[in-house]
């Protein structure tokens, strides 16, 4: 059995990402999963009081509270100058660790578990174990001229290292633009108050985090926040078709070549850098494995 515990003040996005993850380097090695959901914490109960009531989430076999051997997932932390945080714990620019991915029988994992090296693999069973129940369906924006902006506020707003500026959502609504013309924008949100600052024009919505996720899900264009909210809408999806994101993920407005995390570089997605272009996956990861020669640094051994 491997297992992993999900913890009480996660939200959902990085829940997801463990759930997933460890299910998946289970079935890769022959094993049973079982997910240990101590204080119901599954759903992330600070925000959401009703659970993951829009998903049928298998948790695997009973956990077994004998097992004792813990595999800490590999983290690299870079100390950079931009905030207290970087300059004293260091910036996480961890990859996927490889160790990770043949664990012992018997073992608990722990960590992120943000890499598409450890589930991507297993698109279309993900799909089938996050599908969302019909009753709770949505494709109320579902249409070829909108796109639907998954902005995060929240904590996010008191830290400028974090927080996506004006700029970064102007140059995307630019760039959505060249798809069609005629495009239409609707904002998800766990802000509202702070995302009407940003987006005068349009409707900001955060209905539940249910109905947020499948509205997500069902977008077929999307512009995202660098949160993990939104990662496996968009990547159980089967009517996007195109997708924004912040290059450098966590570390946008600052990085001068690295990411935070290594882990969020996914692959089919288009990236944005802070002067507006457009990069592919290939070209971040070109200038990433540069970065981390020219600097001596080592995110996957």
């Amino acid at each position: 059995m491997i297992a992993t515990n999900i913890l009480y003040g996660q939200g959902l996005g990085n829940q997801l990402y463990c759930y997933v993850s460890t299910r998946c380097i289970a079935m890769d090695n022959g094993y049973d999963f079982s997910i240990n959901n101590p204080q119901g914490a599954l759903g992330d109960p600070r925000f959401n009081s009703n659970g993951i009531y829009w998903m049928d989430l298998y948790m695997g076999v009973p956990f077994d509270s004998s097992i004792t051997r813990v595999q800490e997932e590999k983290s690299v932390r870079l100390k950079l100058p931009h905030n207290h945080h970087d300059a004293t714990i260091g910036c996480d620019i961890r990859a996927s660790d490889p160790k990770l991915k043949t664990v012992e029988d018997n073992t608990i994992i722990m960590g992120l578990m943000q890499s598409e090296d450890y589930f991507g693999h297993r698109k279309n069973e993900i799909k089938e174990w996050l599908k969302v129940k019909s009753e709770h369906d949505t494709y109320e924006f579902t249409r070829d001229n909108v796109c639907i902006i998954n902005f995060r506020g929240g904590e996010y707003t008191g830290h400028d290292y974090l927080f996506l500026t004006q700029k970064y959502w102007d140059q995307a609504i630019s760039n959505m633009k060249t798809v069609r013309s005629d495009m239409e924008f609707v904002v998800i949100t766990d802000d509202v108050a702070s995302a009407k600052n940003f987006f005068p024009d349009f409707q900001c919505n955060h209905f539940d985090v249910g109905k947020d996720y499948a509205i997500i899900k069902n977008a077929k264009h999307v512009i995202l926040s660098n949160s993990t909210f939104p990662f496996f809408p968009v990547f159980t999806s089967d009517t996007i078709e195109n997708i924004i994101a912040p290059k450098y993920w966590a570390r946008h407005n600052v990085s001068d070549g690295y990411w935070g995390l290594e882990q969020n570089l996914y692959k089919d997605w288009m990236w944005q850098t802070r002067e507006g272009e457009l990069q592919t996956y290939a070209e971040c990861r070109e200038e990433l494995d540069l970065y981390l020669e020219k600097n001596g640094l080592v995110t996957n051994d």
